[in-house]
């Protein structure tokens, strides 16, 4: 088995399992020294019509190591043999070990997790031709930058991440809006969302906010 450590939708449990639906040992767990990062083009949700680029709300979120912070996000146990459909839909990640602990304390160790790039270049620079190959048709047309500085939250996928981490706890909860940064990594996303008041509202049915992660 292979221990992930997801962050974002896979904090929802029904997203993980879309990919890999023999996972277990699903649990609320830290890691220390990072922080969530929303500065990376969606490109599945923006080819689903799930962006707003008048705005620049396209982005989804990564990790990257911060001095000081924590994250609180989830850990399982994936098969081996379902492992490259999770590295498949994090393929525009840099996959790098990180130490866990569940937060009530029972199981610790390292778990496979996805943090980001700095810029397109060291991105690419770091993907095989195999890769690059999946990653240009998954860009559907898209000929800009996938790690930006200027881009917002998608508003679909940000949904999803507040649902999951609402459901995962008061704890995760506030981790997630006091962890977490616009690509600008500055603007702390809790800030963002008070910016934003009512032009942000997260009121659709549970079940729609469980597919399309």
């Amino acid at each position: 088995m292979i221990k992930i450590f997801g962050f974002g939708t896979l904090v929802h449990e029904e997203s993980a399992l879309n990919t890999c639906p023999n996972l277990q040992n699903f649990k609320t767990s830290r890691t220390q020294n990072v922080c969530r990062v929303f500065g990376k083009v969606n490109l599945r949700a923006a080819f689903r019509g799930d962006v707003h680029w008048d705005t620049l709300e396209v982005a989804s979120c990564f990790m990257e190591p911060r001095e000081g912070q924590d994250i609180i996000g989830v850990t399982f146990d994936v098969p081996k043999e379902e492992w490259p459909a999770m590295r498949l839909r994090e393929i525009d990640y840099r996959c790098r070990e990180v130490p866990y602990e569940t937060l009530d304390g029972k199981e610790s160790g390292t778990a496979l997790t996805f943090f980001g790039f700095r810029n397109d270049a060291e991105f690419m620079a770091n993907k095989s031709d195999e890769d690059k190959i999946y990653i240009n048709e998954q860009r559907q047309g898209y000929t800009g930058d996938i790690y930006r500085t200027d881009v917002y939250p998608a508003r679909s996928y940000l949904e999803k991440c507040y649902r999951a981490y609402r459901a995962a706890g008061r704890a995760a909860y506030e981790n997630f809006l006091d962890s977490s940064y616009l690509a600008d990594r500055k603007t702390l996303l809790v800030d963002y969302l008070l910016n934003k008041g009512a032009d942000i509202r997260f009121d659709a049915p549970h079940e729609e906010l469980t597919t399309g992660f």
